[in-house]
């Protein structure tokens, strides 16, 4: 399970909205396009998406535009919605073109938007590349950031050609693809000369990486620059540490990890353990002398190398998960990831077939959800908005792993900031209930579920809990009759503890039923959370889940800015 996102408050304050098509007075908030900026669909560029239906919508009436939370599509980023007060919702997927903005906001409005401006659609395309850039570098997300720049570089004019260039040599860099990134800045200097500060910098950056302390020494004979010289003089150490048993060819914001163990934990998903001595691993709960403690859910990326993709120029796909081991675990060097294996799943089959001992790229952590707000983005919210009186999980799946990095702030024992005796107050105090709907053959977690429900006041403590189970995709007849059919763990993995299930239906705060999660099923539990007061919802789980529980939500009126929705 990656990344969120919150269904982020759309504004009430439609006077700032200078750059958003304004509704008539007459018709104020009768049409509404949310553009989402979460997820998958800010790496596919939701941003741009967004300010290109503004550009597009300039002039028209009785429209306004926002960017939103995830909008259950996360398979087809990025998305759109056109809302109409009493005429529904209609979602735009894969809105990868100008032409498909151009459909929204005829949707919207009636009118379509004129494209016959070249100059706007090409500063347009432009915006949209750019943007996708942006968001996959702050994310460390390097496969996605370079997909298609090289092809850029190459059908650039003279005066974006050296920029583009730059940009494809520092993410080169960043990705652990040195000596490409070096070919890329003496290409530039035969184009502006040598002795650049900027080239000399990035060669620097290069060398180091490689170990190469000697060719930064002759970089720096001679260097003027006074900041030049200092950076090329930091180059010279960093690269002597690569050269006397560092990590070469590093990737920026990535650590090694070391595959310790694999545990079955059903027929189709599995508890892979990591370790790791690499001191750039980083910490989820970042602290120290100067700096303030923020509480949060957190995530890592691992690095599947998978060789050739469609997702960008480098050998590996870029896959995030959301660990069930605490903080503290990760920063004695441990990890443990909850991983369902797909049989056409890219990274997950790669996965699949690591030997014990394997080595893997993991991210430093990254955060998911504030806490104690569980939003993923606390800017639109008032002080008061971000306390909840009650939390609804809605899970499905592999998106059970939500529910440990929750209930760990919840408990004086695992949140940031415990001492020895355990004595620190934990930021999230509102009761937590948790709706998880799973296949029979594909339980995870029982045993844990059972404890959170039974656990004392002051621990991590589930309020209540529905256990949906729904059928088994293959019946166990026809895996054993079908040697393709059967799981990955078939044969290796317990059967959902019988003994867990029959704890789980003991106690009077949790239930086990069969079926799906039902419109009734979230109305019944919603309502005994509204009873404690302003109730947050985190839904989360595979795509088609997010979409169904979004919808029940919907029906149920639940505010879009009451809920955050994880990708699992």
């Amino acid at each position: 399970m990656g990344p969120p996102y919150d269904a982020a408050a759309a504004s009430d304050d439609d006077s700032a909205d200078d750059d958003h098509c304004k509704p008539s007075a007459a018709a104020a908030g009768d049409v509404e396009i949310l553009v989402c900026q979460a997820g998958s669909c800010a790496r596919a560029g939701g941003e741009a998406v967004l300010l290109e239906i503004e550009e597009l919508a300039k002039g028209a009436s009785a429209c306004k535009v926002e960017g939103s939370g995830c909008l259950g599509a996360c398979g087809q980023a990025p998305n759109a919605v056109v809302v109409k007060k009493r005429r529904g919702e209609r979602l735009f997927t894969r809105v990868t073109s100008v032409e498909k903005s151009a459909d929204i906001i005829a949707e919207a409005t009636g009118r379509a938007p004129d494209l016959d401006d070249e100059a706007l659609r090409s500063r347009l395309g432009a915006a949209r590349r750019m943007r996708v850039r942006q968001t996959a570098r702050g994310e460390g997300k390097w496969n996605v950031a370079m997909a298609g720049l090289a092809e850029q570089v190459a059908a650039a004019d003279a005066d974006d050609r050296l920029e583009l260039q730059y940009e494809l040599a520092q993410l080169c860099i960043s990705a652990g693809q040195c000596e490409r990134a070096l070919e890329l800045l003496v290409e530039m200097e035969a184009a502006v000369g040598g002795g650049h500060p900027m080239i000399l910098m990035e060669k620097g950056k290069a060398l180091a990486k490689l170990g190469r302390a000697a060719e930064i020494e002759a970089l720096a004979a001679g260097v003027a620059h006074r900041r030049v010289a200092t950076e090329l003089s930091g180059r010279v150490k960093e690269a002597r540490g690569v050269a006397a048993g560092g990590v070469p060819n590093r990737i920026d914001g990535y650590a090694l990890w070391t595959l310790a163990s694999v545990t079955p934990a059903s027929a189709h998903s599995a508890v892979y353990r990591l370790t790791s001595t690499d001191r750039k691993r980083g910490t989820p709960y970042t602290r120290g002398r100067g700096r303030t403690m923020w509480h949060k859910t957190w995530h890592t990326t691992l690095l599947a190398a998978v060789g050739e993709n469609a997702e960008g120029p480098l050998g590996y796909v870029e896959r995030d998960y959301t660990p069930v081991s605490g903080w503290k675990e990760w920063e004695a060097g441990a990890v443990d990831l909850l991983v369902k294996v797909y049989p056409d799943g890219a990274a997950t089959s790669w996965l699949y077939r690591q030997p014990i001992g394997a080595q893997l790229w993991l991210s430093q952590p990254a955060k998911t959800l504030h806490v104690p707000s569980l939003a993923a983005d606390n800017s639109r919210l008032s002080n008061a908005e971000k306390k909840n009186d009650a939390v609804l999980l809605i899970l499905g799946g592999t998106g059970i792993v939500a529910a440990p990095q929750v209930l760990s702030h919840s408990d004086p024992s695992t949140c940031f900031g415990t001492s020895a005796t355990g004595t620190c107050n934990p930021p999230l105090t509102a009761p937590i209930s948790l709706v998880y709907a799973c296949r029979a053959d594909d339980v995870l977690l029982p045993a844990e579920l059972a404890r959170w429900c039974a656990a004392p006041g002051g621990g991590a403590r589930l309020e209540r809990c529905v256990l949906a189970v729904s059928p088994a995709a293959v019946s166990p007849a026809a895996a054993a009759a079908d040697a393709d059919a059967a799981a990955p763990f078939a044969a290796a993995a317990p059967p959902a503890s019988a003994a867990a299930l029959d704890a789980l239906r003991a106690l009077p705060n949790a239930s086990v039923v069969e079926g799906r999660v039902t419109q009734e099923l979230v109305d019944g539990e919603l309502a005994r959370a509204r009873a404690l007061g302003a109730c947050r919802v985190v839904v989360s789980g595979p795509e088609a889940f997010n979409k169904a529980v979004k919808t029940m939500l919907q029906a149920a009126g639940v505010e879009r800015g009451r809920v955050s929705v994880l990708e699992a």
